[in-house]
């Protein structure tokens, strides 16, 4: 089977320096399924996230599974290393959950791709009601369900507060069909967030759909963002970044209209803020505060709104702040001109490598696929 505890030490931490190179060679027998696991400092819940993958897979023997670690500097590859699987390593110099899937989806050879985030436990049965259910429908490209959320140093007042699992949409953690992600030119590695909901556009444009299955599909460990720590969290990361670029992209993608109604909120939370530093500019210049004052109180009227629709003054403003955090990087996110994915060349190292993964032993990307 390609995935179980090992006793033995597949290989040693030096690993193989390995550039992408072009594709060569005559493509591999294409299996049903492989899993890419993507991880950056994750030693408390990588354990977790295998053995689960080794419970779901228990009925799909040979599956490759890949992890793609983004240069952690804890005990992440070490943990991942008393697995049976491949293992690749690269450290930038873009470090992002679309690069390492990118980096991962380019060294399978399958039909079917599932991407799982290293701090998230699939679901035993969910993987094969998944592929069951997506090959009966030869249009759809994606399919995912729905997720738990486990907060970690979180009060309960931060767990009521927290959006429940079925208000998420298409996350980190899908099954694509990889005859319609090569398609479409695969995940942007340059895009710090959004980067599902953007690729997604590129694969519904081609004429494929997706699918939201009700079932749960994984448990999710994190950080409320319902908590100072867990919003903090996220802005370090960069996650407030990312949709101005989907935006300037979406141009010349012919999807503007698209991404701009699926971004409305944080595109009227800009307006909101602009119109709110034009007011408050006028008021200064001509010494007359209607204007401002009529701003602060439409504010405090969707804001006690929200609080009613929510049923929670916290949850109602970790959202606003959450909007606003995104809404103000937008501009400066849109006029910089995002980087050619296609152009995207890391030094990927490879520190194990399993025999169920045929392109870690040639050191190349897969082959285009024919579905």
């Amino acid at each position: 089977m390609a995935l179980g505890r090992s006793r033995a030490v597949v290989a040693s931490g030096v690993g193989t320096a390995v550039r992408m190179s072009p594709q060569r060679g005559s493509s591999p027998e294409l299996a049903r399924l492989s899993v890419v696991v993507i991880a950056r400092n994750e030693e408390r819940h990588i354990g977790a996230c295998l053995e689960a993958l080794i419970r779901a897979l228990m009925h799909l023997p040979g599956t490759p599974v890949l992890l793609v670690d983004s240069g952690s500097t804890d005990r992440t590859v070490e943990i991942a290393r008393g697995y049976e699987i491949s293992i690749y390593s690269y450290a930038g110099p873009v470090l992002s959950a679309a690069a390492g899937r990118r980096i991962g989806f380019e060294r399978t050879t399958s039909r079917w791709v599932l991407f799982i985030d290293g701090d998230c436990c699939v679901e035993p049965e969910w993987i094969e009601r998944a592929l069951d259910m997506i090959e009966r429908n030869p249009q759809a490209a994606v399919i995912y369900g729905t997720r738990r959320e486990v907060f970690e140093c979180a009060n309960e007042h931060a767990h009521d507060a927290a959006p429940t699992g079925a208000e998420y949409g298409l996350g980190g953690n899908a099954l694509y069909r990889a005859s319609a992600l090569h398609a479409a030119g695969g995940f942007d590695p340059y895009l710090k967030a959004g980067e599902e909901a953007e690729l997604l556009g590129r694969i519904m444009a081609l004429g494929y759909s997706a699918i939201a299955m009700p079932d749960l599909m994984f448990t999710h460990h994190t950080l409320a963002k319902t908590t100072i720590s867990g919003f903090t969290a996220r802005l370090r990361r960069g996650l407030a970044h990312g949709l101005g670029q989907t935006l300037r992209l979406a141009i010349t993608q012919g999807l503007f209209l698209y991404h701009a109604r699926r971004l409305n909120r944080v595109l009227l939370t800009f307006a909101f803020l602009l119109g709110g530093a034009v007011v408050c500019i006028l008021g200064l210049i001509t010494g007359k505060w209607i204007l401002p004052a009529i701003w602060l109180v439409s504010g405090a009227l969707a804001f006690a709104t929200l609080c009613f629709t929510r049923r929670s003054v916290r949850s109602a403003a970790f959202i606003v702040a959450d909007w606003v955090s995104t809404a103000i990087p937008l501009p400066i996110d849109f006029l910089r001109t995002p980087p050619d994915r296609n152009c995207f060349a890391p030094e990927v190292r490879v520190l194990s490598c399993n025999s169920s993964t045929p392109l870690c032993q040639s050191h190349a990307p897969a082959q285009s696929l024919i579905d």
